[in-house]
């Protein structure tokens, strides 16, 4: 996965994300569109149009970003997690085009995102552990 361009003032987060290995910058750009979806609820609510529409085409961006930096050899996985992102990517797209229910796709759009958020956290802890099952094998198995 390639750096993504976040435009961004802030060095704290300019650093996290030059410095983040390829786990950590998943998680970082899911963080990222959630940050950006729960904006644009808070600007619907507040009746900011531009505000909410620019806060989920950066959501937009996000997921689109996500689906771009998919490896589609590896299957299934990788095509249904492609489908997901396209998806998320509609309901965002009919959520600007200010159809009804708005706010409940917006939400629904969250909670997919969280439930990967969580998973991907889960694979990120146990991959280090399961790094150093292969190496203590490796030298086991050379003695």
């Amino acid at each position: 996965m390639s750096r993504p361009k976040i435009p961004t003032d802030d060095p704290y987060l300019r650093t996290k994300i030059q410095t983040a290995s390829p786990m950590e910058l998943i998680l970082i750009m899911y963080d990222g569109a959630i940050l950006f979806l729960k904006k644009a609820i808070v600007n619907y609510e507040l009746h900011k149009r531009p505000l909410y529409n620019e806060n989920l085409n950066k959501a937009k961006k996000v997921i689109k970003e996500l689906q771009l930096s998919l490896n589609l050899d590896i299957k299934p996985i990788a095509g249904q997690l492609f489908s997901l992102y396209d998806y998320m990517l509609r309901q965002i797209s009919e959520a600007i085009c200010n159809r009804k229910e708005n706010k409940v796709k917006i939400q629904h759009v969250i909670r997919l995102l969280q439930e990967l958020r969580s998973t991907w956290d889960k694979i990120k802890e146990k991959a280090p552990v399961e790094k150093e099952k292969r190496a203590l094998e490796n030298i086991s198995l050379s003695m």
